[in-house]
């Protein structure tokens, strides 16, 4: 029972830097897609990359629950606002740095 309990979290984590390296690669498709011109896949691309942001973010609110709850629900509510503004920044691309939300 006790190796079940501790091979939990390490799943866990494995699983949230799958999807971490995920997010980068696909983020960083979307930007050479953008630069070559391909505007409609780089930005359909940034959406899949902001989708994986999304889930990361639950990720890391779970993995970081236990810690302290209400400081990982605030950085959780920072991301997800995050997510937001880059989202809206992909259809009205003058909106609002979404660093002013990943940053703290």
């Amino acid at each position: 029972m006790e190796q079940i309990r501790e091979a939990l979290p390490r799943r866990k984590a494995r699983i949230t830097g799958i999807v971490y390296l995920l997010y980068f690669l696909t983020a960083i498709l979307a930007q050479l897609l953008v630069s070559r011109k391909l505007i409609t896949y780089g930005n359909v691309t940034n959406l899949i990359a902001t989708g994986c942001y999304v889930v990361l973010t639950l990720l890391f609110y779970g993995m970081f629950k236990p810690v302290n709850k209400s400081l990982s629900l605030l950085a959780a509510l920072f991301s997800l606002a995050g997510c937001v503004v880059m989202t809206l920044g992909v259809f009205h691309p003058d909106a609002i740095s979404p660093l002013l939300f990943f940053g703290p």
